[in-house]
């Protein structure tokens, strides 16, 4: 089988979607391809996702993007990159995820929206089986009712911070 690590290395550089990763492993395990073949496969798919309207390189991106911007609390650029993760992992069916982005995409949203409505929003989200069953998204759901509850109801918000203290603690954070 040929060496690929130099078109490994263009792949993750054209960051190439995990379908894409897939198919190009995929190609590679056969053995009987050769470089070019692989690299003009590789290249082609990548320009194409990337003047593909509404299909992302990679979603995980802009979600890890979107959550350094909210962590430095700068929710516009935040905000359109949590719509678009929230929206691709829809696609996706990754309830986890979309849970996640869904959250932030709340928080997002504190300067510009109605607490209580936020809060209402967010509730719902914490409803969903998915919350339930994974700690890490019950910690970024009372971190963002803590901030949220923090506009109107100092004291709901002490109670908030309190639970992502005890989650915390249980995840070893």
């Amino acid at each position: 089988s040929p060496n690929l690590d130099g078109l490994s290395a263009l792949s993750m550089h054209a960051r190439c979607s995990s379908a894409l990763k897939f198919c190009f492993d995929l190609l590679a395990g056969f053995g009987s391809c050769d470089m070019a073949f692989l690299r003009n496969v590789t290249i082609a798919g990548s320009l194409w996702l990337s003047f593909t309207p509404g299909i992302s390189a990679d979603v995980g991106e802009k979600f890890e993007q979107a959550e350094k911007f909210a962590w430095r609390q700068n929710w516009m650029k935040a905000r359109p990159l949590y719509e678009q993760a929230s929206k691709e992992y829809e696609a996706k069916d990754d309830a986890r995820a979309v849970a996640a982005a869904r959250i932030g995409l709340i928080l997002s949203s504190i300067y510009t929206g109605s607490s209580k409505e936020l809060l209402e929003e967010l509730e719902r989200e914490f409803q969903k089986p998915v919350v339930a069953q994974n700690t890490s998204l019950q910690l970024s759901y009372w971190a963002a009712k803590a901030y949220l509850e923090e506009q109107p109801d100092l004291q709901a918000a002490r109670q908030a911070w309190n639970q992502v203290v005890e989650i915390a603690r249980r995840l070893g954070r």
